[in-house]
């Protein structure tokens, strides 16, 4: 080991030389014989302690001490005065501007031999204190680096992973939906969803535990109807149930409250996976989910008829990556993560789990979470519905499927640099009958805003090539454009969503698509968006509506005796329904039109006959309800009789003569109404429309 060194400060020969003599044998001893030499030599060495004199000419002992302690490289260095001062003032001034202790001179040999070596030890321990807090900083800093490295890796193999299985799920998806796929290739492509969607779940699996060991995953208690929890827990399960011979039975205790407050979605999550797990382990018998409350805790009992477990295979149960096998010694399908991070969840919102287990009798799982409840408990009538649902309902949901309401009246841009990616988000969004448009990358999303174009939904990928999407959606919000944006991302690693919503995206979107998700926000940002229809629009489903009234109320007079003309009319007219109904977003009535459309193409006389004075009343109540106030247009003079002149002209066939009369109203009015209305017979004469030119000039002055 070194030794460690002392600077020995005085301006007298003989103390000097007895010091030296004293320390040489255990100490590296330097000499300074003034106050700056002092200064110099301890900057320069950096000894381990300073024996120093306070009288000493033009620099004493007191103003070293100050220099050193102000200097940054030798400030921690101790310092002990040994000086022929006894007054204990000095000694007071001494500790007071920083000196470590306090020898009079003349000194015992012993005396400054055990001082140099306490004080030594003492700064010896600190530096190994230091030392030691060094390698924890710099092994907590490899800790964190490797942290995020995995953080890093995980979020870049879960893009890299969900980019591709978006592809793979959602063309599945789509080819699943054609009916003239043959019996066997459908079975196919459902083990190829299936086996998808197992390999999604266990992506998600891994990706839950590394949240949970970073501390980036987070419990967000909100408010929630129990109801919803338990009904979405019971139908995320079902499919499962009804492709394996076990029954599944509910059971709810009266005491359950109607509201709670936690965090829904974690809750939900353990069920699933405590169910999942029944199912997988159960091959015949039956699984229960209880439901109960007890103080303030939420009470889920799961219990089956399974292969059961030994104490052993209790205690392994919640480690990572643990699988049991059946009574067949098959592995179970799964990597084994789901009940640590079942656990864990339940750990970080202060709840406990208990497992009873006996092999080849079954298991019970019973978890108890905190929650706050409302005062009101589930009613009778919820609780039996909820039971009722299960037991009505089973069998249908195995075929469930997304119902997809017409939205015609929609459009949608899908901004990706994948050409598979878009090919699957066209192909998900086609039964809604949007009109989709679609960008390959962030800058081509911007220039379709620069130029003016609109959409109810711009779905933008996060991760593009050049600008991406995050950036892209700020330089779009720059520009004005207020309507929603939705981020799509296969990166579900990001902790703080929050961070792109804030950032100017409305919603987020996961890769692959969950066809339910998209469902849901096409229903909110869409078909439930307020409905603003401007004049031309109006006049436009005005007209074709009266023309269809026309042609129905035609079938309708002729009664029995109707021919064949009569019914192609209505069958014409019912299709041409089905398509504006949809623009004013009158949904009922849509599906009415296209029932009398598939009625009339099998001659279902008796149906038109009955149902149709109904839907055309309903149909006239629409037209006069979007019908829109009218303003008298007073910028024009005599506007009344040049609409009549128009008229005349229509009649005649003379466009020249209808264009000429149309351009002097333009010239003159002010009127924004009285321009549509110009707009629309203009767009009539176009296409040598004359009658239909004729009765708008007609009708809207009538309204004058």
């Amino acid at each position: 080991m070194d030794k460690n060194s002392v600077l020995i400060v005085d301006d007298e020969p003989l103390n000097i030389n007895m010091l030296v003599h004293i320390l040489r044998s255990e100490y590296i001893c330097y000499i300074a014989r003034n106050g700056d030499d002092a200064i110099e030599v301890a900057n320069k060495s950096l000894p381990d302690i300073i024996l120093l004199d306070i009288i000493m000419p033009k620099m004493d002992g007191y103003e070293v001490l100050s220099h050193l302690k102000a200097s940054d490289n030798t400030k921690d260095i101790p310092v002990i005065f040994i000086t022929g001062l006894k007054d204990s003032k000095n000694e007071e001034k001494a500790l007071q501007i920083g000196a470590s202790d306090y020898i009079n001179k003349p000194f015992a040999e012993s005396v400054v031999k055990l001082r140099v070596r306490q004080h030594l030890q003492i700064t010896n321990q600190l530096r190994t204190i230091e030392k030691l807090n060094e390698n924890l900083r710099s092994a907590l800093e490899y800790a964190e680096s490797a942290n995020q490295a995995k953080s890093t890796f995980l979020a870049q193999m879960s893009h890299e992973i969900r980019s591709p299985m978006n592809a793979i799920l959602g063309i599945t998806e789509i080819l699943m939906r054609d009916n003239m796929v043959a019996e066997e290739s459908m079975e196919g492509l459902h083990k190829i969803y299936n086996s998808g969607d197992l390999l999604m779940g266990i992506i998600n699996d891994i990706l839950d535990l590394s949240k949970i060991e970073s501390g980036n995953l987070e419990i967000v208690n909100e408010s929630y109807d129990t109801a919803s929890l338990i009904s979405d827990a019971v139908q995320l399960n079902m499919i499962r149930f009804d492709n394996c011979p076990v029954g599944f039975e509910l059971e709810i205790a009266k005491n359950v409250p109607a509201k709670a407050e936690g965090d829904a979605l974690r809750i939900k999550q353990i069920l699933n996976n405590l169910l999942s797990n029944g199912a997988k382990y159960t091959k015949e018998g039956k699984v229960v989910l209880e439901v109960n409350a007890k103080g303030s805790e939420i009470i889920f009992v799961v219990r089956d008829t399974g292969m059961g477990m030994s104490e052993q295979q209790v205690s392994m149960l919640f480690e990572p990556y643990t699988r049991f096998h059946d009574n067949n010694g098959r592995t179970i399908e799964g990597v084994g993560l789901g009940m640590g991070i079942t656990r864990r969840l339940i750990e970080m919102m202060d709840g406990s789990i208990k497992v009873e287990s006996k092999l080849g009798e079954g298991t019970t799982f019973t978890v108890a979470i905190p929650q706050k409840f409302g005062k009101k408990p589930l009613s009778a009538e919820v609780i039996k519905n909820l039971q009722h649902f299960r037991m009505d309902s089973a069998s249908k949901l195995k075929n469930r499927q997304t119902v997809h309401e017409l939205m015609q009246y929609g459009s949608v841009l899908v901004v990706d640099d994948m050409e598979t990616n878009l090919y699957v988000a066209k192909g998900l969004l086609m039964p809604y009958g949007l009109k989709v448009e679609t960008a390959e990358s962030g800058q081509e999303a911007i220039d379709k805003v620069k130029e003016g174009k609109e959409y109810d939904i711009i779905f933008m990928d996060l991760l593009m090539p050049g600008i991406d999407g995050a950036n892209a959606v700020t330089q779009i919000r720059e520009l004005g454009y207020k309507h929603p944006v939705v981020a799509l991302t296969a990166n579900v690693m990001e902790v703080k969503m929050n961070i792109y919503l804030e950032s100017g995206f409305d919603a987020i979107l996961s890769k692959p698509i969950d066809t339910r998700q998209l469902d849901t926000l096409l229903k909110k940002l869409i078909r439930d968006k307020p409905l603003r229809l401007d004049i031309l629009m109006i006049e436009s489903f005005a007209n074709d509506a009266d023309r269809a009234i026309a042609a129905m109320e035609n079938l309708m007079a002729a009664g029995e005796n109707y021919t064949e003309s009569d019914l192609q009319a209505y069958i014409l007219n019912a299709h041409g329904l089905v398509g504006i109904l949809s623009n004013v977003r009158e949904n009922e009535l849509q599906m009415q039109a296209r029932e009398f459309e598939k009625a009339g193409s099998i001659e279902d006389m008796h149906f038109i006959f009955s149902e149709t004075p109904a839907f055309l009343e309903a149909l006239r109540k629409v037209v006069n309800k979007l019908e829109p106030t009218v303003e008298i247009d007073r910028s024009v003079e005599g506007l009344h009789s040049k609409l009549m002149a128009i008229k005349s002209a229509c009649e005649a066939s003379d466009s020249k003569e209808a264009e000429k009369i149309l351009d002097e109203i333009k010239s003159q009015t002010t009127s924004s109404q009285t321009k549509m209305q110009l707009v629309l017979m203009r767009g009539h004469l176009l296409r040598e429309n004359y009658k239909e030119a004729a009765n708008t000039a007609v009708k809207y002055a009538n309204t004058l």
